[in-house]
């Protein structure tokens, strides 16, 4: 879509030689998992360094290519990209809004890395993220996440007993609930 190749994705479950293509890089795109490594890349290759948020829900994926897009010069790429691609989005979302089919509140278990763009997802479809247990602890929780900015209570190290009666609770409330659960949350 922006008219770029992609030389190399680390941790994709791809073979380790195309690891080394990174060096082939001339930018290098850096989501919240990998500050760190993308930091010292860009140092070691010469490539220049994208920060982005997850490209999650319609307007966090909006922002993350409007990003990209910025720092790769394609800006012009994006918005005609964006156009075509919210309008296919958005058309076949309109039944579920349309069927009032949208929960009204929302209870989430795993990663802390998506609290923040799930959050803002569930204020975009006009519903709440109401709670959210996280795997970590609240030192890692602060390093990772700015809590405030999930507009949610973030409930660190919880357990099978604090998760199953926020579930209990969250059955027993009036109207639509829905809970989610990252692939992370299985490791706690």
């Amino acid at each position: 879509a922006l008219g770029v190749e992609v030389a190399s994705i680390w941790l994709d479950g791809g073979r380790y030689d195309d690891l080394r293509r990174v060096g082939d890089a001339s930018s290098i795109i850096s989501l919240p998992y990998g500050r760190e490594a993308a930091r010292i890349l860009a140092e070691r290759t010469g490539a220049a360094l994208i920060e982005t948020d997850l490209p999650f829900g319609i307007h966090g994926t909006e922002q993350w290519v409007r990003r990209v897009a910025a720092g790769l010069g394609r800006e012009d790429r994006a918005e005609a990209f964006l156009r075509n691609a919210l309008r296919e989005t958005v058309r076949p979302l309109r039944w579920i809004v349309d069927g009032d089919l949208l929960p009204e509140r929302m209870v989430f278990l795993g990663d802390p890395y998506l609290v923040p763009p799930l959050s803002r997802l569930s204020r975009e479809l006009g519903t709440g993220l109401r709670q959210a247990y996280v795997c970590g602890n609240e030192r890692h929780l602060r390093r990772l996440v700015d809590p405030r900015c999930s507009g949610c209570d973030i409930i660190t190290e919880a357990g099978v007993v604090d998760l199953m009666d926020a579930m209990d609770a969250l059955g027993r409330s009036p109207g639509r609930s829905l809970a989610i659960a990252s692939e992370l949350s299985k490791t706690g």
